[in-house]
């Protein structure tokens, strides 16, 4: 996969009467971005016809879940077509509506034009026509056909670019309000460029020393505007960063910072000589937010390997344990989980509705899914299971990826085909022994870890 996070990089939404086009089209995709990107780009296409069983909503949905993008083929049978509503529909719970699906100038839907068609949608939405008003349809072996083709890859690539810098979070320190404009452009400017920017909030002091290590820990940089004016919570802010070994980017405003006063004065000279900062960090040069981002973005790039290496300096092997936080008896079924696989020397990490799931999906050493209630219908365990073995398959390849596993009190509810991944039954009291076949798999990937 080109974007980390995801089974799939597109989903092709279709009506089945253009099912010959797509395919024609789909091959072509994947070889010219071969050519373009020296990458293969992987597609989710419906070749087995899902729509066509019982199941298909369930394989169809997890498509559209798992995938980073959907590219839709419009054509009159698209817009008469209940299934390629359905995708669309799956496509925007998924994402929050149709402000989540966007980043910068870009959605993560993108329209096929394969034929004219009277009906539109999403106009916003970037449109590439494979047909003219004058001859119809490109012919498949064209240069027109070619020409568009390319176009679809040149946009996906930098919509896939953008899409993974959302996978780097930045801290973005508050500070003194005579840099609030600079800040608000560029959280600006990286928002746009598809980072995710930290905290979400306005953070200050009274909101304490957990609130700021919450929001700081899963990012992978910290970056600090910094002016005449001296601010302790800014003060703060370093040290806390320094104590999470977060690496500090720092700039300094030349215009603001000729006369300092005298407290922010000590403090910038302070600053630039501690000898302790984390590994990584620098003083940016530039005399805008413009030529700082010229500096700062190559910084980013590689963040995603230093944040799932700073997320766990136990040495041990972490279990992302999954569960959902909004019901008390998950919860306390947690614990007791927690308990479990403390006593075995794992790390436990949570989710804790704090929007960490796509990060600890991803950085884990391995996963287990609990549900302990029996609740129906049960949309949650549906969705998030599907997550688990679509995240299981694809981080199998990732040396540092090492188990899954399902603990439910009633397993038969897990409708999905769970591949190789154990499927665990809870029951109150809780047995640790249950967890023995999952203990299995974490320990000889330790075992071999230590031979090699």
């Amino acid at each position: 996969m080109l974007v980390p996070g995801h089974a799939h990089d597109l989903f092709l939404s279709y009506a089945h009467a253009e099912a010959t086009w797509v395919g024609a089209f789909k091959q072509a995709l994947v070889d010219a971005f071969q050519v373009q990107a020296g990458k293969r780009v992987s597609v989710w296409h419906d070749e087995k016809n899902l729509r066509a069983g019982e199941d298909w909503p369930e394989g169809l949905e997890a498509g559209v879940r798992n995938a980073a993008a959907l590219l839709a083929i419009l054509s009159p049978s698209y817009h008469t077509s209940d299934w390629c509503a359905e995708e669309r529909k799956w496509l925007l719970e998924h994402h929050g509506g149709l402000d989540g699906l966007k980043i910068d100038r870009f959605y993560r839907f993108l329209k096929i034009g394969k034929a004219r068609s009277d009906y539109d949608f999403w106009t916003n939405i970037e449109h590439i026509k494979f047909f003219n008003d004058a001859i119809g349809e490109f012919p498949l072996d064209s240069a027109d056909f070619k020409v568009a083709v390319g176009k679809t890859v040149s946009a996906l690539r930098e919509l896939f670019r953008l899409i993974g810098n959302g996978y780097t979070k930045v801290y973005l320190a508050r500070g003194h309000r005579e840099l609030a404009a600079e800040r608000r452009r560029l959280e600006d400017e990286l928002t746009g460029r598809g980072y995710k920017v930290m905290p979400d909030f306005v953070l200050t002091a009274e909101h304490g020393a957990e609130k700021l290590v919450e929001q700081m820990e899963p990012c992978s940089r910290t970056i600090f505007l910094l002016g005449g004016q001296y601010d302790k919570f800014v003060e703060e802010q370093l040290k806390q960063a320094v104590a999470l070994g977060k690496p500090v980017l720092r700039w300094i405003h030349p215009r603001l910072a000729e006369k300092p006063m005298e407290k922010q004065k000590g403090f910038l000279e302070w600053l630039a000589e501690r000898e302790d900062l984390p590994k990584g960090s620098e003083r940016l040069g530039g005399s805008s937010i413009t030529t700082l981002l010229e500096q700062l973005e190559p910084k980013l790039k590689d963040a995603v390997k230093a944040q799932a290496a700073s997320q766990c300096v136990s040495g041990k092997l972490r279990v992302y344990l999954i569960y959902d936080s909004t019901l008390p008896p998950e919860v306390a079924a947690a614990s007791r989980v927690e308990s479990a696989l403390g006593e075995q020397s794992f790390e436990v990490a949570h989710e804790r509705r704090d929007g960490r799931h796509e990060d600890l999906m991803r950085t884990a050493d391995a996963l287990l899914l609990l549900r302990a209630t029996t609740d129906n219908p049960d949309k949650w365990l549906k969705l998030t299971a599907t997550d688990v073995i679509f995240g299981a398959q694809m981080f199998q390849r990732e040396k540092d990826f090492r188990a899954a596993a399902f603990l439910l009190a009633d397993p038969a509810r897990l409708t999905l085909p769970a591949g190789n991944i154990p499927v665990l039954t809870y029951a109150d009291p809780f047995s640790a022994r249950t967890l023995d076949p999952f203990f299995q798999k974490l320990e000889t990937s330790r075992s071999a870890d230590a031979g090699r």
